[in-house]
């Protein structure tokens, strides 16, 4: 007698999170460009092999995903149907979840960590989800969002210099964000697990999800004599490039068993280097999760000496980190002090991220820094 047997992985409504719902991951990260990580190294044919990966990347850091009600943070009612918030840093991610599908409607808080608050509906939901996800699944979405604000409102963040320049020219700014995303299962497949910290072992059936998305961000002026918007990138001079261009590609690993991706995979567009490995460990080895703290940074932005004020975390923090914006780890240092300075000579002109992590690599707090050349 033959005997053929197959299991089939479905992705179902019921599965996806709810608020209050929080996800503990191990990120490993690498430098890219610095010793790169290839798919190769993680899989065995269709299978994926999830195991201690010290000898691949620079480090790893603890995290939480965590789902919030959008309600108790949305008080001016701008998202009135949004079923569930995600926080990323400082930027919050407004989402509705129905029976077929999840779409993102807007984004807010300070999305540039520049103390602006930027509430952006999307022009349409865009869809980040479809129920029930399968070896069938494939989509294809764009939405756009922008806000504006009068130029008075840029003048304690940017340096006097350039906000003389944009209030000369200029009576109003405008924020855009696009987001281009593409969805496809590619198949099933299975993941092992095996010597990983804080995570359980065993071999899961999981669907593999590959998933592009592209997010542009770019800023535009109204002109005072004519009214008209241009963008200033074109017509100024500006401590950063704009557009701001961000490009991800994803491999996604999905199990009924974790609302949240069990595995995620951050890869060139051809899928054969590794990033950074997102990895979803035991709910029983639950971190708490708690808002990030801001550090106290000055001058920001800077050009020549940056001071970081650890004030209540000193004790807590075994080393800063400074990030810039491909994810790249370009200063590294142990804290011994409550004050602590570096030189910004040696980097380009541009956003970097500060990040404080506490002995066991999780990050405790963190500030956007602006560099000017």
């Amino acid at each position: 007698m033959l005997i053929n047997a197959s299991a089939q992985v479905t992705f179902e409504s019921e599965n996806y999170p709810q608020p209050g719902d929080n996800f503990p991951l191990i990120n490993y990260f690498n430098n890219p460009g610095d010793d790169p990580a290839f798919l190769s190294d993680f899989m065995d044919g269709n299978n994926f092999e999830i195991i201690d990966k010290d000898s691949l990347f620079v480090d790893y850091i603890l995290d939480t995903v965590f789902y919030h009600n959008p309600q108790d943070y949305d008080t001016a009612n701008i998202f009135p149907n949004a079923t569930h918030l995600m926080i990323h840093g400082n930027a919050e991610i407004y989402i509705v979840k129905t029976d077929q599908q999840a779409s993102t409607i807007g984004f807010a808080g300070d999305i540039f960590q520049m103390g602006i608050n930027l509430p952006m509906p999307v022009d349409s939901p865009l869809q980040m989800m479809e129920f029930p996800t399968d070896t069938e699944t494939a989509f294809s979405d764009y939405a756009e969002s922008s806000n504006k604000m009068p130029v008075e409102d840029l003048e304690h963040v940017l340096p006097p210099d350039y906000y003389n320049n944009l209030e000369t020219y200029f009576d109003s700014i405008k924020v855009t964000l696009s987001v281009d995303i593409n969805t496809e299962v590619s198949g099933e497949c299975q993941v092992t697990v095996e010597n990983m910290p804080y995570a359980i072992g065993g071999t899961y059936d999981c669907l593999q999800e590959n998933m592009r998305q592209i997010q542009e961000i770019n800023v535009f002026g109204r002109l005072i004599i004519t009214e008209t918007w241009v963008a200033l990138g074109e017509v100024m001079q500006l401590p950063m490039e704009l557009p701001i261009i961000d490009t991800t590609h994803n491999i996604n690993l999905w199990t009924p068993s974790f609302s949240y991706p069990f595995v995620q995979f951050e890869t060139t567009a051809s899928h054969d280097t590794v990033h950074n490995v997102n990895f979803h460990y035991s709910e029983d080895a639950s971190i708490h999760h708690s808002m990030l703290s801001s550090l106290d940074v000055y001058p920001n932005p800077a050009s020549e000496k940056v001071m970081i004020n650890t004030g209540d975390f000193t004790n807590e923090i075994e080393y800063l980190c400074i990030v810039d914006e491909s994810g790249k780890i370009v200063k590294k240092f142990a804290v011994n002090s409550k004050i602590c300075t570096f030189a910004t000579n040696d980097l380009p002109g541009g956003w970097y991220v500060i990040n404080a992590l506490n002995n066991n690599g999780a990050i405790i707090a963190k500030q956007k820094l602006m560099i000017i050349k």
